[in-house]
């Protein structure tokens, strides 16, 4: 077995990304998820929607799916 899969890949908000994990680059879609979703922690929506959209579609581009979060507007305004 490759070092690869011997690792987990558990997102910072505890979810297991790990049989999603093939490439290097879903590693670093991987990363980038953990990363937004510490940003997020305990920041009301309205002040991170953007991030919360981009760690949906990160999320569903690893699990092999189409991307269906987007922002539309401004968002401060609502």
């Amino acid at each position: 077995m490759t070092e690869k899969r011997l690792k987990k890949y558990v997102s910072y908000l505890g979810y297991d990304f790990t049989q999603y994990i093939k490439t290097d680059e879903d590693v670093a879609k991987f990363e980038k998820v953990c990363e937004l979703e510490k940003k997020t922690e305990g920041v009301p929506l309205r002040d991170c929607v953007y991030e919360v959209a981009e760690v949906l579609n990160l999320s569903t581009e690893l699990k092999g799916r189409p991307k269906r979060a987007f922002v539309q507007g401004n968002v401060g305004s609502n």
